[in-house]
């Protein structure tokens, strides 16, 4: 019984996903998703109190759970130009679920879909962000001038391959990616 309640969760979640993509919060609605999924609304309200709870849960939740998966993967040991390369060919490279995930939670960030207080939870995080960016390369290149210039310049770059890709569904090869990290890097000398 408990895998079947845990199948039909996942199914629910994988069809909102889809639907809140596809339309956005604002024009999915729970009775659509319970006919897609083929189950009633108190199934749905069962798992999911609200469809605010739903879209933060699918979106925030299942967003954190997409990078602290590759945050393990990560080799802070690593040069760090190659390092930053591979985060942004890794969100290049993302595909279905996760990509729909990811998707969604740069339309947050960026004011165009879903509720202000799950924007301001991703604006949090992406705060933070910068900060462990900061801890990372001071604790590569202490003394640097400009570093935390340099950080924002860096972020922006990989919020905008980002952006372009998952937004815009513009595609990037690797040796592009490299040309301007490295440039990036050569720039401030280091």
């Amino acid at each position: 019984m408990v895998k079947s309640k845990d199948m039909i969760k996942e199914k629910i979640m994988k069809v909102a996903i889809k639907n809140f993509s596809e339309v956005g919060f604002h024009g999915t609605s729970i009775r659509h998703i319970a006919a897609e999924v083929g189950c009633s609304l108190p199934t749905i309200y069962y798992y999911f109190e609200s469809k605010e709870k739903m879209f933060e849960k699918i979106v925030f939740e299942e967003f954190m759970k997409i990078n602290q998966a590759w945050e393990k993967r990560v080799d802070l040991s690593d040069d760090p130009r190659d390092l930053y390369v591979s985060v942004i060919m890794h969100r290049l490279k993302l595909r279905g679920h996760e990509r729909r995930v990811y998707r969604l939670a740069l339309k947050i960030w960026f004011g165009y879909d879903g509720p202000k207080e799950l924007r301001e939870k991703i604006v949090a995080w992406e705060e933070s962000r910068f900060n462990n960016n900061r801890e990372f390369l001071n604790s590569k290149y202490a003394g640097t001038p400009n570093l935390d210039s340099f950080i924002r310049v860096l972020i922006a770059l990989v919020e905008n391959y980002m952006l372009k890709n998952l937004l815009l569904d513009e595609a990037f090869t690797q040796e592009e990616v490299e040309k301007e990290i490295y440039w990036l890097f050569d720039t401030i000398g280091i």
